[in-house]
C-alpha cells in the first residue's frame, strides 16, 4: 500500500475541503487518524475503511455517518478480506 497522508494530503486526494473534513470528524464519520508527535496522519488502511463506509452509506442513500452496527460490519468485513489476503 502507498504511505501515510497529511489531513491536507488526503483532503487533496479525496477532494473533499479542509472545513468539510474537520466536520466529518466532529460527526464521527471522518476517517481514523494517527498522532505521530505533532503530526495527524491517515494511513492507507484507514482510508480505505472510509471509503469502504462511505460506500455503504451510498448505497443505503445516507449522505452523513452510518449506524454503529452497519459501520462495525464494514470494519469487520475490511479485517477478514485484509486477513483472507496476508494468509495467502
Amino acid at each position: 500500500m502507498s504511505k501515510s497522508e497529511m489531513i491536507s494530503e488526503f483532503c487533496e486526494s479525496e477532494r473533499l475541503s479542509l472545513s468539510f473534513y474537520y466536520d466529518m470528524q466532529s460527526e464521527g464519520w471522518g476517517p481514523d487518524i494517527m498522532q505521530s508527535g505533532t503530526r495527524t496522519t491517515i494511513s492507507p488502511e484507514a482510508k480505505a475503511i472510509w471509503r469502504r463506509e462511505r460506500e455503504e452509506a451510498a448505497r443505503r442513500g445516507i449522505r452523513r455517518a452510518l449506524p454503529p452496527d452497519v459501520r462495525r460490519a464494514v470494519r469487520e468485513e475490511f479485517a477478514r478480506q485484509q486477513h483472507m489476503i496476508e494468509t495467502v
